[in-house]
């Protein structure tokens, strides 16, 4: 539990909107951050698709993804509680902050398909993208950064597709090994919605191995989904053995229909053969 509980208290904090006082200070000016001397536009243009630059410049994720929480970069500014009701009501701010978002999907090997949702799924270029980041976990601070921020300056809808992505390509299927800790202690935790923060845990549990090293719901909890999945399962057989009874019944009735077909058919060919053969004898 030890490994949980320092990721559990950190999102805690930031779901519970950071009772600890922070510094305010500026971030955004309309259409650009205050990255010093580049414009928010030089990067969605020059830098999309520039993924050694992406990867070892370290300076500019807190100015595309800000916070009301300091972070490695003493230069980049936290956000105010009034910056945030400015950022929500300002339409090319939210703009920007999508068009990082997909800078930052597509440089983990992501797509954006559907705007409205926050549905993603694999590039095509997945596989280069999961072995970086599978290999340069400094990125898992990134992302969990990313889902924060989507949570305060107006997309929080868009978290639970990108958890859910994250915990399939995982757990489900095995990829991305190096990060698996991370999408469990701080992806899914950064999830403001507690009902759907619940379904993830309920489905991360049900798809993780050795289950007994879950520690990330308690133990009754656990003891109560396992059940649930055992009886559903019991549940979904027996509708399928019900409906192979169907089939077979339906087919042994088929069967029967048409023997008494064949037998009806023998009967007037028969009849046909009785009435020719008297006919030659006559």
């Amino acid at each position: 539990f030890s490994r949980f509980e320092r990721a559990a208290r950190d999102m805690q904090n930031y779901r519970h909107d950071y009772p600890v006082s922070l510094t305010h200070t500026l971030f955004i000016c309309c259409d650009l951050y205050l990255l010093p001397g580049v414009y928010i536009t030089d990067i969605h243009e020059k830098w999309y698709g520039d993924y050694e630059r992406l990867e070892y410049v370290h300076t500019y994720i807190q100015w595309l993804f800000p916070l009301q929480e300091p972070g490695v970069n003493y230069e980049a500014s936290t956000l105010t509680k009034e910056e945030i009701t400015d950022f929500l009501n300002h339409s090319i701010a939210k703009e920007n902050l999508l068009k990082s978002y997909k800078l930052m999907l597509d440089f983990y090997g992501i797509v954006l398909c559907d705007e409205k949702t926050g549905e993603v799924r694999r590039a095509e270029h997945w596989e280069e993208r999961f072995h970086n980041l599978n290999s340069h976990t400094h990125n898992n601070l990134r992302i969990t950064r990313i889902l924060k921020c989507l949570g305060t300056l107006g997309y929080p809808h868009y978290q639970v597709p990108l958890v859910h992505f994250f915990l399939e390509e995982t757990l489900v299927n095995g990829q991305l090994p190096n990060i698996r800790d991370s999408v469990l202690s701080y992806f899914l935790f950064a999830v403001l919605d507690k009902t759907q923060r619940r379904n993830l845990i309920k489905y991360a549990y049900l798809n993780y191995e050795p289950k007994d090293e879950f520690v990330w719901c308690p133990k009754k909890i656990q003891k109560l989904w396992s059940m649930q999945s055992k009886a559903a399962k019991e549940e979904a057989a027996d509708s399928l053995g019900s409906q192979e009874d169907t089939l077979i019944s339906d087919s042994e009735a088929q069967e029967e229909e048409n023997l008494s077909a064949d037998e009806s058919c023998n009967s007037a060919e028969s009849h046909e053969d009785e009435e020719t053969f008297s006919h030659n004898e006559d």
